[in-house]
């Protein structure tokens, strides 16, 4: 009886054990993928803000909500300009 309780005992160590381990691996991964983000929209936010980017001198974003918003309205904005150009070609030649 005691050698059945000691490999219970083992095999729940062992269990809680990977179960720890993993909890640990997605905690590390998960502030990895976060620090990641947030480092992509602080580029976006130095892009955005930059005083030599004078396309859309209104987008002056804050937070990480506000910098996605005023990106994807530039984007927009670029390509509108771009599809415009591109109609102004094609009439030209």
């Amino acid at each position: 009886m005691a050698h059945f309780v000691k490999l219970i005992y083992d095999i729940l160590t062992i269990f809680t054990s990977q179960v720890f381990v993993k909890k640990e691996r997605h905690k590390l991964d998960e502030r990895a993928r976060r620090s990641q983000l947030a480092l992509a929209i602080r580029e976006l936010q130095t892009v955005l803000i930059s005083p030599n980017f004078t396309a859309a001198p209104h987008l002056k974003a804050r937070s990480a909500a506000e910098t996605i918003e005023a990106a994807i309205t530039l984007i927009k904005e670029l390509r509108d300009e771009v599809n415009r150009l591109g109609s102004r070609k094609c009439q030209a030649s």
